[in-house]
């Protein structure tokens, strides 16, 4: 018996093909939905105490606070609000940044990123950390209202 090849796939009766680009679209939609979330949640500015940056351009990004993985994230683990959190370039993906090791979040919840954080930092990896700021939860539900207010008056 000779091998045929998949011409319609799942129970739908679309290609191979069809499939995975559903797949793919859906995944990808509810990404951009919980990265609106994140925006709505965190507001339009860098989160980090402080942080200047995002007012002078620098762009401001969905920040996952456990890694993708070289996968990336097909089954919307670690794509979840309460791990994700809105960081400027600087603080993301700097040499000074998370990524770099040299700062570092941590929940104070079990909120997770959706409650207050404390946020460290250190100047070399073998050093002590250091805490930069630790938010309330007056900071995290008020952060939104401020930087909204700061886009409102550079507006004008």
């Amino acid at each position: 018996m000779a091998i045929q090849p998949i011409s319609k796939f799942g129970a739908n009766g679309e290609s191979l093909a069809e499939y995975r680009i559903r797949r793919r679209n859906g995944r990808k939609s509810r990404e951009l939905s919980t990265k609106t979330q994140l925006r709505v949640r965190d507001g339009i500015g860098c989160r980090w105490p402080g942080c200047e940056y995002w007012k002078h351009g620098v762009i401001v990004e969905g920040a996952h606070l456990v890694d993708k993985g070289m996968g990336g994230d097909p089954k919307q683990i670690r794509t979840k609000l309460e791990l994700m959190i809105r960081l400027c370039k600087v603080h993301h993906q700097g040499p000074q940044s998370i990524h770099s090791g040299h700062r570092e979040i941590e929940f104070l919840t079990e909120r997770k990123a959706d409650g207050p954080c404390a946020f460290k930092s250190r100047k070399t990896l073998l050093d002590r950390w250091t805490t930069d700021g630790i938010e309330n939860d007056w900071d995290v539900r008020s952060h939104r209202n401020e930087a909204a207010a700061d886009e409102c008056e550079d507006d004008e």
